[in-house]
Order: C-alpha cells, then structure tokens, then sequence
C-alpha cells in the first residue's frame, strides 16, 4: 500500500497525492518537456477541460522533474526538465 500526502493551498484548495503522484480524483495528462509546442498542446487540453489558468507545481524530485495541477480542469502533469 502506498503512503498518501495531503496538501493544502493558501487558497484552500487541497490534493492528496500518493508516493507514484498520482492525484486522487485527477485525470493525468503524462509528461511534459517544456517545449513552446508541448506546453501549448498542454494548455490546449486543459482549456478544453475547464482549466488553462493558474498551475500548482505541488511536487519536485531532484531528477529534474516538477509535478503540477489545474484545479479547474482537475488535471495533472509532470514537466520533465532533464
């Protein structure tokens, strides 16, 4: 069984999120690397979902890779930087 962490925003908003990040309750869009077309496409699903307008990083490794959140489109990613 894997362990669970809770975080909670300033905002108020909270997720719970296990040690594969993977985010209860939240469609995972895969990786992403930080390109202008890979960024984009990524925006372009979030917008369709109902999200595309504030992002929260909520998990980094030192591998170079950052996990994040749109709330409204209740979506995940990671950014691989590497």
């Amino acid at each position: 069984m894997s362990n669970k962490t809770t975080i909670k925003w300033a905002n108020g908003k909270t997720i719970t999120f296990n040690d594969k990040r993977e985010v209860e309750g939240f469609t995972d869009l895969g990786t992403v690397y930080p390109s202008e077309n890979s960024l984009a496409n990524l925006y372009a699903k979030r917008k369709e979902l109902g999200g595309g307008k504030q992002a929260y990083s909520f998990d980094q490794t030192l591998r170079g890779m950052e996990w994040f959140v749109d709330f409204d489109a209740k979506v995940q990613w990671c950014q691989d930087f590497r």
